[in-house]
């Protein structure tokens, strides 16, 4: 906060500390006869100075009646390649003098300040034509001139009313020579506090700097992860090494260190400042297209390292002309990238958009100091702005390990109560995985029944088709063949048999195809269940006459027998397919001369009508009976004379009479016959 404060105070003292009005130097004179010297006011001696280019003029022949003119008046400060118009063009390099006459007031004889800048690359300062200051060795080549840094403040007694100042200025070993700073004069108190308060902060700055860049960079050794503090650090590094190497050259205060060496180490200083900072930047705002462009700046500013390091200063002093607007450009866009975070709500960002804001307007001020254009400050001020900055990142990074360690707190809670409550927290889970893996299994198990139900119900299906195919084929092909006899001229006897081998295979096919399709509807529950009142004798009756002809071909008897009433309530198209299907199969498994009867009665307490089909024929294997209605295999079993069956009739009676509310029961002994019970609804 101290630093902001000084910064703001030189800041205000370089815009205000003016007391009286002046003009400006005009044709080489400074008219200063109605100023009035004080401890409060200084002067910048900018305007227009005399400017003899090539010419190293002695301030004693301007003592003489017949002084040279000059090549131009030019604009000070600022480059003389610069001062190139229609008439005159001048190089980067070459020599010249500048001269001013300063109109001091009347009988003034007091001491006069004089804070001297550096200008590019040597020169030598005469006061009234002695010289009073120099830094290297202005010459007329580079080989009789040596280049120099050392500004300073001096202080002068004129002794008239008259002041001339007199530069001489060469350059050989920079891009570009000339008067680039503003030299200033003042009451010497005034001059020398304004420059040693500005001296104070810029070596606290250079401390801070350090300091901050050392406690980012030890602070990234033990947290190796958070890249964007070793690049901040990189930052703080550049902006130090540039800082010890321009300005007030404090390197000058360490060591000895030559000219292109001091210029050597500002330009790399520079340039890593650049190349660290846009790292530094992206990590903040990420962007895949600024991922590449910060890759191609990296090899930029290795390249310019290169260069700095092998080339002369004239060479690489022309790397300026990629550093400075590039960093402005880049700048700005991350600016206008931070307001955006902030513009989509990360409220964070607005004290680092204050001092991005802060930097690019010193960063701005430095260039055009270095460019010799009117600026804020006559001086760098970068290095406070980068103080603020630093100021306002540390803030940012304490309130990141506020909130981490925050997190932690609150983390390490969490684990304390897990670890407390750990047991009970692993038996809710284990009950929850149990409950869950039982649902699992019990679903599992749900699915393979119905995997082993479909596929049952598939080879039932199967092997149902394939059956009815063979023995739907048989009657069939037995009548095709019996149809072929009738071309013959048989005898009466033969005819009869003909004709009763085709009605019993005639019934045959229509008996199979009635269950067959009866059978078939019941798997999809589509039977249709038509109850009504009717005497079920009419029924066996109806059998009996149909399937007469079968039982007398094997002398077997069918007989019927009743006691009490024989009406039933039923359906009684699928009863007489339940009977018919009944008598059949007990004709087909009795031997030759056996007997088939039916017996109907009521059963005592409900009055449900039972029919009994019983033969003596050869009965039923045990181990067959247990599985006749509920397996799903198919049993066939071929009849006495070798009839064929499908092995459906049974299971058809069954379902029939089920769809008719009644019940249906199966008693066999092998060799002693079977017996059919069908219990049927009372008569409502």
């Amino acid at each position: 906060m101290r630093q902001i404060l000084i910064t703001g105070i030189i800041l205000f003292c370089s815009l205000y500390g003016k007391s009286v009005d002046w003009t400006p130097p005009a044709r080489g004179v400074l008219d200063l006869r109605d100023y009035e010297f004080n401890e409060q006011s200084y002067i910048k001696l900018n305007g227009e100075w005399e400017f003899y280019w090539e010419s190293f003029v002695s301030p004693d022949i301007f003592k003489s009646s017949n002084p040279p003119e000059p090549t131009l008046y030019v604009e000070v400060p600022g480059y003389w390649i610069d001062y190139s118009n229609e008439e005159f063009s001048f190089p980067g390099t070459g020599f010249a003098t500048y001269r001013l006459s300063i109109l001091l007031p009347a009988g003034f004889n007091d001491e006069i300040g004089f804070d001297i800048p550096v200008l590019d690359d040597a020169f030598t300062l005469f006061l009234n034509g002695e010289e009073v200051w120099s830094n290297g060795k202005p010459g007329t080549s580079k080989d009789l001139s040596k280049a120099g840094y050392k500004p300073g403040i001096l202080i002068y007694r004129p002794g008239s009313d008259t002041l001339q100042v007199l530069v001489h200025i060469s350059n050989f070993h920079h891009r570009r020579g000339g008067f680039w700073k503003s030299m200033q004069i003042g009451f010497p108190s005034r001059i020398t506090n304004i420059e040693n308060g500005y001296r104070l902060t810029g070596f606290i700055s250079l401390g801070v700097l350090l300091a901050f860049s050392l406690f980012f960079f030890f602070f990234y050794l033990f947290y190796r992860k958070n890249i964007i503090v070793l690049t901040f650090s990189l930052v703080l590094a550049g902006v130090f090494i540039r800082m010890m190497n321009t300005d007030l050259y404090p390197v000058n205060y360490v060591m000895d260190v030559s000219w292109d060496w001091i210029i050597r180490f500002e330009y790399l200083g520079s340039f890593l400042a650049f190349g660290a900072g846009l790292w530094y930047f992206y990590r903040l705002f990420p962007a895949r297209y600024m991922l590449w462009i910060t890759r191609i700046n990296t090899l930029f500013v290795i390249i310019a390292a290169l260069v700095i390091l092998f080339f002369r200063v004239r060479v690489f002093a022309f790397t300026m002309l990629y550093f400075q607007p590039a960093v402005l450009l880049l700048l700005l866009y991350y600016l206008i990238a931070c307001a955006g975070s902030i513009y989509k709500g990360n409220r964070e960002n607005v004290f680092f958009l204050a001092g991005l804001i802060i930097f690019i307007a010193a960063l701005s001020n430095d260039i055009m100091v270095a460019n010799s254009i009117t600026a804020i400050s006559k001086s760098y001020i970068i290095h406070f702005a980068v103080q603020v900055f630093v100021f306002i990142q540390a803030i940012l990074i304490i309130r990141t390990w506020i909130k981490a360690f925050t997190d932690r707190e609150k983390l390490m809670d969490e684990i304390a109560y897990i670890n407390k409550n750990l047991e009970v927290l692993v038996d809710e889970r284990t009950l929850e995985l149990n409950k869950r893996n039982k649902e699992i299994q019990k679903k599992n198990r749900h699915i393979e029944a119905r995997n082993k139900e479909l596929k049952d119900a598939l080879d039932f299906k199967n092997r149902v088709f394939s059956i009815i195919a063979h023995d739907l084929k048989s009657p069939v092909a037995s009548l095709v063949q019996n149809s072929v006899l009738l071309d013959y001229d048989l005898s009466q006897e033969q005819n009869r048999k003909l004709i009763i081998s085709f009605r019993e295979l005639s019934s045959s096919a229509l008996d199979l195809i009635d269950n067959l399709l009866y059978w078939g509807r019941s798997q999809g529950n589509q039977v249709s269940f038509n109850p009504e009142i009717f005497d079920v004798k009419e029924v066996i009756e109806e059998v009996f006459k149909l399937l007469g002809e079968m039982a007398k071909q094997k002398s077997i008897s069918l007989e019927w027998e009743d006691k009490g009433k024989t009406a039933v309530f039923a359906d009684k198209k699928l009863l007489e397919i339940v009977c018919r299907n009944l008598v059949s199969n007990a004709i087909k498994f009795t031997e030759r001369g056996g007997k088939v009867s039916v017996h109907a009665g009521t059963q005592p307490g409900n009055g449900k009508l039972v029919l009994r089909f019983q033969d003596n024929g050869i009965g039923i294997p045990e181990d067959k009976l247990k599985d006749m209605l509920g397996s799903t295999e198919m049993i066939s079993t071929a009849g006495t004379d070798k009839e064929r069956g499908t092995g459906l009739g049974l299971r058809l009676c069954h379902e029939l009479v089920l769809v008719n509310k009644g019940e249906f029961k199966i008693e066999s002994r092998e060799g002693e016959g079977t017996k059919v019970y069908v219990s049927l609804p009372a008569i409502p």
